[in-house]
C-alpha cells in the first residue's frame, strides 16, 4: 500500500462518523467565528485528537473546524458552534455553511482529484444571503516546488495557482493551493464572492 492509500485509510479509521461534540478537545470548543486571531502553535496542535483546519475570512472571521468524516474524496469539517465546511481532497473548498458566510461550488464536470493534473475547469459558485449564481472558468498554472515552514520545520511542497474568471459578471481572481507530497492540501487561499475577503485555510493532520 502506498503513502496516499495508507493516509486515507488512517483518516477513515479515525474519522469514520460525525464527531461527538462531547469529545471535541476543550481548546477547540472555545473557538467560534469571530475577529480574534487564532494562533495555531505546536502546543495547540498536540492538544487536538482529530485533524482540523483553521479558517479565516480577512479580519472579519476566524474559526477552527474539526474533521468529522471522509466520504470518498470529500472531507467534512465542523466547528464547535455548528458551521460546516466541505473540502475536496485536492484542496478546493466545495461548501461553507454558516450564518454569515455560505456558498457552494457546483461543477459541470468532476473536479480533478490531483491539482497537479493540470486542466481547465468550468463550474458555478452559488452564494446564499443574498442568493447569487456565478458561472466560472478556471485554468491551473504550472505548479512549482517551494519551501514551507511550520512549527520550525521546513519541507518542500507544491504551489499551484488557479486563475479564475466569471462569465456572468466582470470578476476575476487567483486562488492559491499548497499541496504536500501526499497530495493533501496544507494551505489554500480561495475567493468565493466579489464583495468578501478570500477564504484562507490552514490544514493540520493528525495520524
Amino acid at each position: 500500500m502506498n503513502k496516499i492509500s495508507s493516509l486515507i485509510t488512517i483518516l477513515l479509521i479515525s474519522n469514520c462518523s460525525y464527531i461527538d461534540y462531547t469529545l471535541v478537545p476543550s481548546a477547540a470548543k472555545t473557538v467560534i467565528f469571530g475577529v480574534d486571531e487564532i494562533v495555531i502553535d505546536e502546543d495547540f496542535y498536540d492538544s487536538q485528537t482529530s485533524s482540523f483546519v483553521k479558517v479565516k475570512i480577512g479580519k472579519r472571521a476566524e474559526a477552527v473546524f474539526v474533521l468529522a468524516k471522509i466520504e470518498v474524496d470529500q472531507f467534512y469539517w465542523i466547528s464547535s458552534s455548528g458551521e460546516r465546511l466541505i473540502t475536496l481532497r485536492n484542496g478546493k473548498v466545495k461548501k461553507l455553511q454558516s450564518d454569515k458566510y455560505s456558498f457552494t461550488l457546483i461543477a459541470e464536470s468532476n473536479f480533478p482529484k490531483n491539482l497537479l493534473e493540470l486542466r481547465e475547469l468550468s463550474y458555478f459558485i452559488e452564494l446564499d444571503n443574498p442568493f447569487a449564481l456565478f458561472s466560472q472558468q478556471s485554468t491551473f498554472h504550472q505548479s512549482k516546488k517551494i519551501q514551507f515552514s511550520r512549527f520550525n520545520k521546513i519541507f518542500d511542497v507544491n504551489s499551484i495557482t488557479e486563475v479564475v474568471s466569471s462569465n456572468s459578471m466582470k470578476w476575476s481572481y487567483s486562488n492559491l493551493y499548497i499541496i504536500n507530497d501526499e497530495l493533501l492540501p496544507i494551505q489554500s487561499r480561495v475567493h468565493f464572492s466579489p464583495i468578501q475577503d478570500p477564504l484562507e485555510l490552514e490544514f493540520y493532520y493528525k495520524y
